[in-house]
């Protein structure tokens, strides 16, 4: 990713399109002017930006510059932290990951006011991250952290009642994200500098990050900010098409949530089988991993970081990297499956905690 300033862009675009060689006004005077393409990427899709940038070399440094800032990591974690920096240094040196709505509003270029910054930590580092949110102007906020409840019972029952079915739900839900173990709630009151509250949520996982984030409620919430990477996975129907599908019928809150999601321009489905996304390749039924072609993934600058040891030679990211993944569907035993909405749930291949 382009690390130019805004100043020396013009400077650029006129050495890759000599000025007096051409009359096209787009080439001349609105593709090398970031005060007019900066408006004009900011209402288009990413699809359509990208499109745009395959037409010309000034175009795709346009197209760099604008994303450069738009995708500037460090100037939106600025809201939650005086020094994103020191917090993406300890972010590397522990394998926490951001995801849920922050992870979504980097993607869309969007700020959803009042909204919380979601890590999701390894358990062997949680209090390092609790030190650290606290020296940084944070107070821990009790009653927030529970343990999930650990229920082997089997499922199946002969009786096919309202209660068993949504008893089902759980206890697939509960395998989906059965590394979550805890969560804990922080946040820094208002300041000279802002008058706004911001909140921290620290969850807490016994394996790894990604297993709880593939647990989540549906496909627009799965993005995911490394240290040094942010993943989208699945940008076609998040971003181009505002539909998210939803992975687990009967999610706690699931009304709400909708709802939410409603009033930020997303459709939900419920089925793989809906038109607008089965001409998404990434929603086929084939093995997915987190850096395939179907991914929409953006390098992060990483200057300043204290960078974290390498897990292995081949491995220098963080191992979020190695995260494999399929979506399948899952036809409720109890209805037929013309006359309901399907349950679509991954299973995924996850790497150790390191």
């Amino acid at each position: 990713m382009s690390n130019s300033t805004t100043s020396d862009i013009p400077a650029q675009l006129q050495n890759i399109i000599p000025l007096s060689s051409t009359n096209d006004v787009f080439a001349t005077q609105i593709i090398t002017n970031y005060l007019i393409y900066d408006p004009i990427f900011s209402a288009a899709s990413p699809g359509s930006i990208l499109r745009l940038a395959r037409t010309c070399k000034a175009a795709h440094a346009a197209m760099r510059d604008y994303f450069s800032r738009a995708f500037d990591i460090n100037n939106h974690l600025s809201r939650f932290f005086d020094d994103p920096l020191a917090f993406r240094s300890l972010q590397a040196q522990t394998n926490t990951l951001i995801s849920g709505s922050f992870a979504l509003q980097f993607f869309d270029r969007s700020v959803y006011q009042g909204s919380d910054l979601n890590l999701y930590v390894p358990s062997l580092h949680h209090k390092e991250i609790g030190r650290w949110l606290v020296a940084h102007g944070y107070e821990y906020v009790p009653g927030h952290d529970e343990d999930v409840d650990d229920d082997n019972e089997d499922p199946d029952s002969e009786e096919d009642s309202d209660e068993n079915r949504l008893h089902y739900l759980d206890w697939v839900r509960e395998r989906l994200i059965q590394g979550f173990s805890k969560e804990f709630s922080f946040q820094k009151r208002p300041s000279s500098k802002t008058d706004e509250t911001f909140h921290v949520r620290l969850t807490v996982v016994t394996s790894c990050p990604m297993e709880v984030i593939l647990g989540f409620h549906s496909t627009a919430v799965l993005n995911v900010i490394s240290w040094d990477r942010a993943y989208s996975l699945y940008p076609r129907a998040t971003f181009e098409h505002r539909k998210s599908l939803l992975l687990l019928e009967g999610y706690t809150h699931l009304t709400d949530i909708i709802e939410k999601y409603s009033n930020r321009n997303f459709e939900f489905v419920r089925t793989l089988d809906h038109p607008s996304l089965t001409s998404d390749p990434a929603l086929a039924s084939t093995p997915r991993w987190i850096g395939d072609g179907y991914s929409w993934i953006l390098d992060l600058p990483t200057n300043g970081i204290t960078l974290p040891p390498p897990l292995s030679k081949q491995l220098t990211r963080d191992p979020c990297y190695l995260t494999t993944w399929r979506c399948f569907e899952v036809v409720l035993p109890w209805r037929p499956r013309s006359m309901t909405p399907v349950i679509v749930g991954l299973c995924y291949v996850i790497p150790p905690n390191s």
